[in-house]
């Protein structure tokens, strides 16, 4: 009984996080190299029996890293959009921890240190991250704007074309200045 217990929770871990991984997919933009996460960890460590650890108890995916560079300037703006982790966008270099080593944390942003709760920002090894949860302003895709109908311009008008960049989208707006409504 035990054991098909066990097996039930086992696949329904694995349904979700098939599901998850299906939502991200169908979001990660063009260019992407890794995907960027926020995981809030709990300290469990026990300085009594040496013990050093922390528990993962919720990860967010929260941007895309676009270069195959690690830096931190990316992670902390990545981090200032999320509103757990805003603050780490401002923190001092304390907070940029370089564990490149054997047994090492990798490169990560974080208040505190490697095992102290609280959220830290990282790169994910992939850009199909073992998350729970995706930050909302990741899902709201920007529509693209309708492309402009030609015009035709029987007067004698100056045309001015500008070239806007919204959100990720770029767009065409053409802009009539002094009209010269003359019938010549």
């Amino acid at each position: 009984m035990q054991l098909a217990n066990h097996h039930a929770k086992y696949e329904e871990l694995n349904a979700k996080r098939k599901e998850m991984a299906t939502k991200v997919a169908a979001i990660v933009p063009d260019g992407a190299t890794t995907a960027i996460v926020a995981e809030y960890n709990v300290d469990d460590s026990d300085s009594q029996s040496d013990y050093f650890g922390h528990t993962n108890r919720k990860t967010v995916l929260i941007g895309w890293r676009f270069t195959k560079r690690e830096s931190f300037k990316t992670l902390r703006r990545t981090a200032g959009m999320f509103g757990p982790t805003a603050h780490l966008q401002t923190a001092d270099a304390s907070a940029e921890h370089r564990e490149n080593y054997s047994m090492g944390g990798g490169n990560y942003l974080k208040d505190g240190n490697r095992h102290s709760t609280g959220w830290t920002v990282r790169s994910a090894w992939s850009l199909d991250p073992d998350v729970e949860e995706i930050a909302e302003y990741l899902i709201v895709q920007p529509t693209a704007p309708a492309e402009p109908a030609p015009v035709t311009i029987t007067t004698n008008a100056r045309i001015q074309t500008r070239w806007n960049v919204i959100t990720m989208n770029t767009h065409r707006s053409t802009q009539c200045l002094q009209p010269n409504i003359s019938n010549e």
